[in-house]
């Protein structure tokens, strides 16, 4: 083969390799260079909120409350009515001229409503206004309230996670320290498959924490509306001790949007219930207009009017006066459903703040001075395998309480704050 061909063929094919070089990093640098994106406690709320499709629903129907409002306070439209009479058929041989021998009218009827129904009714228009927006708040509500507790789920189980994968290769040192020893002749090997089966046992802890912590994550994503195989890194501090000054229960009770829906329903349904007592007055119409008459210009006017014999809206009004007393008693429901959920939320919120602020700290040193205190022991042949392997699974176990608890505590917190209405 001729070396200059060789060359040249070589240095044809560089460019061609660099391009390929340059699609592929093209193609695969972005999802390379895709950041974990990290995620506050409050990032994670205003998301939620911001891109819950249920959002976006709830304010079409406040807009749709909105036009219902403005149409109930139209006026009725006027009626134009034509109306020819007398015209022949036949002429049977006799004159006839259309505009001198026929009755023909022209005028306008204009319904007036009375006993203040357009009033009423923009009055029932705006009650129903203010209870599409309370609904709107309780949703926002729920919507915070399942995007805090899925938060604080995701992050304590991925902490769970995280220890216990640290905690199976801390314990798979203790394994192959045992193996080297019974491969010496130091040990029995009894005692390497005590440690086997504690290092299995802690591996199944490992993967059903990995299964947790992504149904968590995948959860919580799925609240905040992202997609599930976002990576996300929780950022909150979960250690952090959250102070939250309760308010006066009954000054929380208003400002809760349950009590506010109730509220709203109530004046809804009255203004319904006057609305339709006020439909039992019938709506006079006047009458004004044109006649041409046997070629005679006249004027036309009158008075039109139903008369309430059989129908005066009695079932209407009847149906109004139930819906009132139950929303009357909703109302009443949710106050005490309220108050208590409030005073249940208080109490939670000062036990586990008594209980973090003074067990898990100490507990958590005590667990680690002892797991420390067994290996060093174990190692210097002052302790026995049961003991060191005890001493592991305390602080395994103290280390997952731990976490437990915060999370547990940060969950009080968010549930407090909801309960006193300081979220969302």
């Amino acid at each position: 083969m001729n070396p200059g061909a060789q060359t040249k063929s070589a240095t044809g094919s560089l460019p061609s390799l660099v391009i390929a070089l340059c699609v592929i990093c093209i193609f695969q640098l972005p999802g390379q260079a895709r950041a974990q994106m990290n995620l506050s406690f409050s990032d994670a709320i205003a998301r939620a909120l911001r891109a819950n499709p249920l959002i976006a629903a709830a304010a079409s129907r406040v807009e749709a409350a909105q036009g219902i409002q403005e149409q109930v306070g139209l006026l009725p439209n006027p009626r134009f009515i034509y109306q020819s009479e007398n015209t022949r058929i036949g002429w049977g041989g006799q004159p006839f001229n259309y505009w001198n021998d026929t009755d023909d009218y022209f005028y306008v009827e204009q319904p007036i409503e009375i006993a203040g129904k357009r009033r009423k009714r923009i009055a029932y228009g705006a009650a129903g206004v203010e209870v599409s927006r309370m609904a709107l708040a309780l949703l926002r509500r729920h919507i915070a309230a399942r995007a805090s507790l899925a938060y604080w789920n995701a992050l304590v189980t991925a902490r769970i996670r995280d220890l216990l994968q640290e905690d199976e290769g801390t314990f798979q040192k203790i394994v192959q320290y045992h193996r080297d020893r019974v491969r010496e002749g130091a040990m029995a090997e009894a005692d390497l498959i005590r440690v086997e089966v504690a290092r299995d046992r802690l591996e199944v802890q490992v993967q059903n924490a990995r299964i947790e912590a992504d149904r968590a994550r995948v959860a919580l994503l799925r609240e905040l509306a992202m997609d599930p195989r976002t990576d996300i890194a929780l950022t909150e501090p979960l250690d952090r001790i959250v102070e939250v000054t309760p308010i006066d229960p009954e000054a929380a009770l208003e400002r809760r949007p349950e009590v506010m829906l109730a509220e709203r329903s109530v004046a809804q349904a009255r203004a319904n219930l006057t609305l339709q007592q006020a439909n039992a007055f019938p709506d006079p119409s006047l009458v004004l207009g044109y006649k041409r008459w046997s070629g005679f210009d006249t004027m036309l006017f009158g008075l039109q009017v139903d008369l309430p014999v059989f129908n005066r809206n009695q079932g209407r009004a009847m149906a109004a006066s139930a819906d009132l007393n139950a929303a009357k008693s909703n109302l009443a429901a949710v106050r005490l459903q309220v108050r208590a959920e409030i005073e249940s939320a208080i109490d939670d919120y000062e036990t586990r703040r008594r209980l973090v602020m003074e067990v898990p700290h100490e507990m958590l040193k005590r667990a680690l001075e002892t797991s420390r205190i067994a290996r060093g022991a174990y190692v210097e042949g002052g302790a026995d395998l049961l003991r060191l392997l005890d001493g592991e699974r305390t602080r395994i176990d103290t280390e997952v309480l731990y976490n437990r608890t915060l999370g547990q505590y940060r969950e009080s917190v968010s549930a407090l704050r909801l309960a006193l209405g300081m979220m969302p």
